[in-house]
């Protein structure tokens, strides 16, 4: 019988992505107290992977606000302040959202700098106009999402099919924590 070796790389992104789970499911439950949750999870997130900038968005009615942000540095974090419901990639989750499980998806395709939904339709705007790739994934609510998971990469190439798979673990994680603290 032949044996299966696991490349290491994928077996370290493994453990790291096993590790981020374990913090935000951490979180949420209260044995890894924090004052800020939401911000707690974004920094672990942001931190963990080297990401450019990971921010939760609320919704709140017509409008979504940046709940928490982990950004490199403070001149982007300053950036994010309150947008249209409808707002280019925040949007397009929160629309992607409503057509139902495994759906939920918006990523930016670097090569051809263009927001694309998992069907392929162009989003309007990216939330940061510096190029750099972003990911945003609906954060279940009750009813309807309670908000958006974005996540800026730093380089063009530095988020892929795995980073939209975790990221969406990471929103389910966070729905999770804003049910526990609110």
């Amino acid at each position: 019988a032949g044996r299966s070796v696991a490349d290491p790389l994928d077996l370290e992104r493994h453990h790291l992505d096993l590790g981020v789970a374990a913090t935000i499911a951490r979180l949420g439950s209260g044995v890894q107290p924090s004052r800020e949750p939401l911000q707690a999870a974004a920094e672990a997130v942001r931190h963990a992977y080297g990401h450019h900038l990971v921010a939760i968005w609320e919704v709140r009615e017509d409008r979504i606000a940046p709940r928490a942000v982990a950004a490199r540095g403070p001149s982007d974090a300053a950036r994010l302040t309150e947008l249209p419901r409808r707002f280019g990639i925040l949007g397009a989750a929160l629309d992607a959202d409503r057509r139902g499980p495994g759906r939920r998806l918006v990523e930016r395709d670097a090569a051809a700098g263009a927001l694309l939904t998992d069907t392929l339709h162009q989003a309007t705007l990216p939330v940061l106009p510096d190029g750099r790739p972003e990911l945003a994934v609906a954060i279940p609510g009750l009813t309807e999402p309670w908000g958006v998971l974005l996540i800026v990469g730093d380089t063009p190439e530095s988020l892929g099919p795995r980073d939209l798979d975790v990221a969406r673990t990471i929103a389910d994680g966070v729905a999770t924590l804003v049910a526990a603290h609110g």
